[in-house]
């Protein structure tokens, strides 16, 4: 599902998409900064992705969650609500 979701990124978002591979793992990771938040999404190989955005200015997350991905349509949701948090 990894390259499922390389592919999907790349038609459906204009984030900068980085593929980490190391001994144990694969992941996708987008980090993103701007004047209020700091952000990072990181989907891995075994299905699953995290959604990390903290507000710059108090230091407290507006989201921090991990979630099981079951499929193209689910990790679009999960995209999703990582890209609304940013705002």
């Amino acid at each position: 599902m990894l390259s499922e979701v390389i592919d999907w990124m790349k038609k459906n978002s204009s984030y900068n998409i980085n593929v980490i591979n190391n001994e144990l793992t694969t992941s996708v990771v987008i980090d993103y900064d701007n004047e209020k938040v700091l952000a990072r999404f990181i989907f891995w190989d075994d299905n699953s992705c995290m959604l990390e955005v903290m507000d710059i200015n108090t230091g407290k997350y507006i989201l921090n969650e991990r979630h099981k991905v079951d499929g193209i349509k689910d990790f679009a949701v999960f995209f999703e609500k990582f890209k609304r948090s940013l705002e």
